[in-house]
């Protein structure tokens, strides 16, 4: 019972302050500390003679003194702020008086709701000092070891009313033998439901087996172990808890198992979140190092386009003037030279008729490019037979072929393929690409050209025996402004058809692509869908 006195009164002070004592009072108004605790920092032998001291300066009996009168000088001290005091009578001697006083150096520590919690543990103490006699308190030691399973019932009393923890104590089965009122209401429950009940029957099944192998720990190593555990609450929530047990053990034998528990889920709900919003931090990490890498890459392309239009720009512009410069030389020769013979004037008036031609010819490109470039080219579809077409297009091209004495092979079923396209824009594009073959094709060279029909796709290949693309631009042979060196190209060719291919193949959700190797020839595969009904905006 000592231990227990001299426990309380640490468990209060822990809790509610930095110092206490339980001062008696007998008939002739004599003062003496009977038991007291101390946190480090607080000398325990000045500060209870200075209790004593400001209780005798009042001249009057502990249960006549008020909070308001008592311990006013103690207060003056450096560390101390303010004060709780409770006198309360022992029933079996009225002329005995005891007090709890507690002291904080907090200031307005002691509310009115801390002191009722307060006065009940007051009232504990109250009934343990009425078991014992004044004597037996001045004849016991400060802090008795070797505590029963039974001095820890009696803690655990005190404890259970003033944490805000699941505080319990089981049995050596594992039945729950004590429970603190807050822990049974913190699942919903009264104390009295819990008691009786095992502590399995209050966690989850899915925490079951974990649980009884922390008890297994416990019982092995015979000291304390933390473990986390779901407890299902009354009406079926689940409330994860931290659990802290140790084993109460007497002459060496299990007598029971004490244990506190907290409840985390609010902690690990924000563990969560934490963990939800450091994944998502890491993910908007990784889009900001793609975006910057993606900027760097546009960068890069914007540079390279620029670069692109300024090579462009000069080649144009040389492209230009070549004509101009020819139509302009030519028509002052003829304005200047009355005398100039016909057959001459004829000549060169064919010179300016071809050049203009020409000059018509790039300035047209140069349309269709910024036409192009603003989304301006509309496909207007009609349905029509892609077989009739593209052997139109090689019997308008069949003289240049025949001048060059080039072999066409056509291989080209006699069937109807029916497409929903802008046949005009595909003639075109079949057109380009076969007199690009031609153009690259030498004399006595050869061309094949296939046509099939896939599944819903009808492919064509022009295949030429020509000089090549160089390796070195078959990577960017259809980007915009990018003009590729033929090998033989004549100084008619603008070099723009390319583009217009691959984009009018890009609107029919078609695909192109061109294979080639220097002197050896290059080969361009187009393949549109059969049905372009939904296809074409």
């Amino acid at each position: 019972m000592l231990k227990i006195i001299y426990d309380t009164i640490e468990i209060i002070c822990r809790s509610s302050g930095s110092c206490g004592s339980i001062v008696l009072s007998e008939r002739d108004s004599s003062y003496e500390v009977l038991a007291y605790y101390y946190e480090k920092g607080f000398s325990p032998n000045e500060i209870n003679q200075s209790i004593i001291n400001s209780l005798r300066k009042e001249q009057l009996s502990l249960s006549e003194q008020t909070s308001s009168k008592v311990l006013t000088d103690l207060l003056r001290t450096e560390k101390l702020k303010s004060f709780y005091f409770h006198p309360f009578r022992k029933q079996a001697e009225n002329d005995t008086v005891y007090a709890l006083v507690l002291l904080s150096s907090k200031l307005n520590f002691y509310t009115k709701s801390k002191a009722k919690t307060i006065d009940l543990i007051a009232g504990l103490l109250q009934s343990q000092l009425e078991t014992i006699g004044n004597k037996a308190i001045h004849q016991g030691t400060h802090k008795p070891e070797n505590a029963t399973s039974d001095d820890y019932k009696n803690k655990l009393e005190t404890v259970k009313k003033i944490a805000g923890e699941f505080i319990f104590l089981l049995n050596k089965e594992g039945y729950f033998a004590e429970v603190n009122p807050y822990g049974a209401s913190s699942l919903d429950y009264d104390a009295a439901e819990i008691i009786g009940k095992h502590f399995t029957d209050l966690v989850s099944r899915k925490e079951q087996a974990n649980s009884a192998k922390s008890f297994q720990q416990i019982l092995k190593r015979k000291k304390a172990v933390s473990f986390e555990t779901i407890f299902i609450s009354k009406f079926g929530n689940e409330i994860r808890y931290e659990i802290k047990c140790k084993p109460l053990y007497k002459d060496d034998e299990l007598t029971g198992v004490i244990g506190t528990g907290r409840n985390i889920s609010e902690l690990r709900m924000y563990e969560d979140k934490l963990n939800d919003l450091e994944t998502k931090l890491k993910e908007a990490q990784r889009i900001i190092a793609i975006e910057r890498q993606r900027s760097k890459r546009q960068k890069s392309f914007l540079d390279e386009m620029n670069n692109m239009k300024s090579d462009f720009v000069s080649n144009i512009s040389h492209e230009l003037r070549t004509p101009l410069a020819s139509i302009i030389g030519f028509s002052e020769t003829i304005t200047s030279d009355s005398s100039m013979p016909d057959e001459m004037k004829t000549e060169f008036i064919n010179i300016i008729l071809n050049e203009g031609k020409r000059l018509a010819k790039l300035v047209n490109d140069l349309l269709d490019i910024s036409r192009f470039e603003d989304d301006n080219i509309f496909v207007v579809k009609s349905e029509f037979d892609i077989i009739a077409v593209l052997k139109e297009v090689i019997n308008l091209n069949r003289s240049a072929i025949n001048k060059k004495n080039i072999t066409l092979t056509s291989e080209i079923f006699d069937e109807n393929i029916i497409l929903n396209a802008d046949k005009g824009k595909i003639f075109l594009v079949l057109d380009s690409i076969i007199k690009n073959a031609i153009k690259q094709t030498q004399n006595n060279g050869r061309i094949i050209i296939t046509a099939q029909s896939l599944y819903k796709e009808f492919e064509i290949t022009v295949s030429d025996t020509g000089v090549g693309i160089p390796e070195t631009d078959l990577h960017s042979i259809f980007k915009k402004f990018q003009r590729v060196k033929f090998l033989d190209q004549t100084p008619e060719d603008t070099g723009l058809n390319l583009v217009f291919i691959k984009q009018i193949v890009d609107l029919h959700k078609g695909f192109i692509a061109i294979q080639s190797e220097i002197n050896k020839g290059t080969t361009v595969i187009i393949k549109l869908p059969r049905d372009l009904t939904s296809s074409i905006n």
